[in-house]
């Protein structure tokens, strides 16, 4: 009997923070590369924190989060600042 198990997390790359020089700017970002040993479902990947892309931005820093979840439930996250 051959059980295989995925225990490595994805790889997950944030975009570079970035500064905006206005005031309530509308902001759009990329969203964060994804890679996994097993194969890359898009639809895993949730914002956990900050504001959609193409939102008005309040004055300050505002972080922006993700998360990846792999099928086999492993589990990456990263942050970038607007």
């Amino acid at each position: 009997e051959v059980t295989i198990e995925d225990k490595t997390g994805p790889t997950l790359i944030c975009p570079d923070s970035k500064s905006v020089g206005a005031c309530n700017p509308v902001v759009s970002f990329d969203l964060p590369a994804v890679s996994d040993n097993c194969g890359i479902d898009i639809s895993l990947l949730t914002q956990t924190g900050g504001l959609p892309s193409g939102s008005v931005f309040p004055t300050g820093t505002t972080t922006q989060t993700f998360e990846y979840t792999d099928a086999s439930g492993n589990t990456s996250t990263c942050s970038f600042d607007i």
